[in-house]
């Protein structure tokens, strides 16, 4: 069976469908109505494997069944009904945020809150440092402290992505921003614009030893991300280790320029 097209995988990718469900989906309007046994030779699945997958898309109402007499058979839900399925999903979204305060707020109201309560986690590949870092932004409240190799940050984080992202969702949440850097043309033009964005760049002491890292002091968590394989992120939701952090970045600053 002809794989399906790659731009239709994958926008069915976005309705969580399995690479197995989108070739039995697809097969399944190649063949018309069949049965299942019929359509996993179509696909080359096998047939306990297909079973499976085919209720599953009943389920997510992509597939439909017919019954005559003890034979079953399935079919493909016409491509017009993805319209339907995309347009319950975005009802359950707006229902999800209409619900999401109440519930953060419940959370919240059972959360026991301690000042010695330390949570840590960790994360791995490119992705995560990202999600990490977007973190910051989540979270803080009025000021973010950031020490970092910005050359080696924008390796993985992108400055392209920080123009787009990380800069108008911080400045829309009217958040500041401290940087402790290396001195490079790329952060000499960023000290530039800091004005602009609500931003204070400072440059490290020359002879300073060159690191990856990238630290983050926020609210009451540390995060930290290494700028190279596997990229390993931490963050470290506690206020004495916060605290602590916050200490040494200030007194790293008053020897910064």
């Amino acid at each position: 069976m002809p794989k399906p097209d790659a731009k239709i995988n994958a926008f069915l990718k976005n309705f969580d469908l399995s690479d197995i469900e989108i070739d039995l989906y697809t097969g399944l309007l190649e063949t018309g109505p069949t049965t299942v046994l019929e359509l996993s030779k179509h696909v080359d699945i096998k047939r306990t494997t297909a079973h499976v997958n085919i209720e599953n898309l009943i389920q997510k109402g992509f597939v439909a069944q017919t019954q005559k007499g003890a034979r079953r058979k399935i079919l493909a839900e016409p491509p017009e009904k993805l319209e339907t399925i995309l347009n319950n999903k975005k009802q359950k979204i707006k229902e999800l945020e209409q619900t999401l305060p109440d519930v953060i707020d419940q959370i919240n109201q059972t959360t026991i809150e301690s000042t010695t309560k330390t949570s840590v986690r960790y994360y791995e590949g490119e992705e995560g440092f990202r999600k990490v870092s977007d973190r910051s932004i989540e979270k803080a409240d009025k000021e973010i402290c950031f020490i970092s190799n910005l050359d080696e940050w924008y390796k993985i984080y992108s400055e392209e992505y920080d123009k787009k992202h990380y800069i108008p969702v911080r400045l829309e949440k009217d958040i500041r921003l401290k940087i402790l850097t290396f001195e490079t043309p790329l952060t000499r033009n960023l000290r530039k614009k800091d004005a602009e964005f609500k931003r204070e760049t400072r440059f490290l002491p020359e002879g300073t030893k060159p690191f990856s890292t990238t630290t983050m002091i926020y609210d009451k968590e540390v995060s930290i991300m290494i700028s190279s394989s596997p990229y390993l992120s931490v963050i470290i939701e506690s206020k004495e280790i916060h605290d602590t952090f916050e200490s040494l970045y200030l007194e790293l600053e008053k020897i910064s320029h």
